[in-house]
């Protein structure tokens, strides 16, 4: 009991002490009124604010492992609740809540009251809790039946349960990419078909210049959380579409929108879609396999102090959350180069198909001011954390296809 109570206060000390830096920064830079200096300082302030949220997260999973937490609340659900699959399923739901309502305070300090300040994000405390209580229930009902599976699997099979594991992980993957545009994404924002006949007419261009239809291009209305801007391809097959921001589509002229429009059409083009589905299977399957051969040596180290006797255990969820999670973060500086070489194909294709990159990059330039990106942050930052290129390296891109092209 010393040990449980003596873990609680360090750790609320540390919490304490991270929401306070994670809430500072930027006073002078918005003060000048300077876009850059405010760019750049939030760039910083976001830099700061991912480490620390590593420590929150990772001390949370930590908490509940050394205090006996996970153990102790799996043991009180399953001496009231019959069978032991519907206990193990309640434990799941619980812990995922637990985990993610656990997140909350830094969520809101790091990233709703930062943007906030920085005035990108126009949300209420309410409707930005609305939103937080809404992606746990979604996070509850997919995790949970993943999870059960997962246990189920490593029981069956010791040694080799991440084989099926990662198929079934696939499989799973390529279901939620077809769900999401049509089932869970409205749930957050309206998706509307854009209906501007300028753009219709550049949609349609676009599909007769390349040969490949754009499918369905939605409007969504982004503008009811942040005034940045965005635009993105997502769904397959059937439910594929091209989504464009409010945000965007009310401030761009339509040669701008057209050169976004180009942009996602290369996503389409380059089935970039499929691409992320299969390369977040093929992560997620080395993730499985690092834990498969490295769990059960670990618990063999601190499962009794841990409560955990074995990683088929529910109670062992919060170990293999945090396993998977450092090896993502281990992972991110070659997940993103392979994002930010599509982007910047995207660029091109788009380059090409419009014959316009004054329009392209008066839209990347309009883009950093607006959504206060910095142009040319550190290159660890690129490196780490960046799914596409800077804007200064998509601008010098742009220049270097004029002057090789002549356009």
């Amino acid at each position: 009991m010393k040990r449980w109570h003596r873990w609680l206060g360090g750790a609320t000390a540390i919490a304490a002490a991270i929401l306070a830096l994670a809430g500072r920064g930027g006073e002078q830079a918005l003060a000048s009124g300077d876009r850059l200096a405010q760019a750049k300082a939030r760039r910083a302030i976001g830099d700061r604010n991912f480490f620390l949220g590593l420590v929150w997260g990772w001390g949370l999973l930590l908490l509940l492992l050394e205090t006996g937490g996970s153990a102790r609340l799996h043991s009180t659900i399953a001496a009231r609740v019959r069978p032991r699959w519907r206990a193990a399923a309640l434990f799941f739901a619980a812990l995922v809540t637990l985990i993610d309502v656990g997140h909350w305070p830094f969520r809101y300090v790091a990233g709703y009251r930062v943007n906030r300040r920085f005035g990108l994000n126009v949300q209420t405390p309410p409707a930005w809790l609305r939103d937080q209580g809404l992606s746990a229930a979604i996070e509850v009902g997919l995790s949970t039946p993943a999870l059960l599976v997962l246990s189920w699997l490593m029981k069956r099979a010791p040694r080799r349960w991440w084989l099926p594991a990662s198929g079934l992980g696939l499989v799973a993957g390529i279901f939620l990419s077809l769900l999401w545009p049509v089932v869970i994404a409205p749930l957050f924002n309206r998706y509307e078909p854009v209906i501007d006949p300028e753009i219709l007419a550049r949609v349609k261009r676009l599909g007769e210049v390349t040969g490949v239809p754009l499918g369905k291009v939605q409007r969504v209305d982004l503008g009811r959380r942040t005034t940045a801007a965005n635009a993105w391809v997502t769904g397959l097959w059937g439910t594929r579409r091209v989504v464009l921001g409010d945000t965007l589509m009310d401030r761009y002229a339509p040669d701008e929108v057209e050169a976004v429009l180009a942009h996602e059409l290369a996503h389409v083009v380059h089935h970039d879609v499929w691409r992320q589905t299969l390369i977040v299977a093929l992560g997620q399957a080395a993730g499985l396999f690092a834990i498969a051969r490295s769990g059960e040596a670990l618990l063999a180290r601190v499962g009794r102090r841990w409560g955990l006797p074995t990683l088929h255990e529910p109670p062992s969820a919060p170990l293999i959350f945090l396993l998977l999670s450092v090896l993502a973060v281990g992972a991110l500086p070659l997940l993103n180069a392979g994002s930010r070489w599509r982007e910047a194909a995207a660029d091109r294709y788009a380059l090409r198909v419009t014959s316009n990159p004054a329009a392209l990059q008066d839209f990347f330039q309009a883009l950093a001011n607006q959504n206060l990106s910095d142009p040319a942050p550190p290159r660890w930052h690129i490196l780490l954390l960046m799914s596409h290129p800077p804007i200064a390296d998509r601008v010098a891109m742009v220049r270097r296809f004029v002057a090789t092209h002549g356009v």
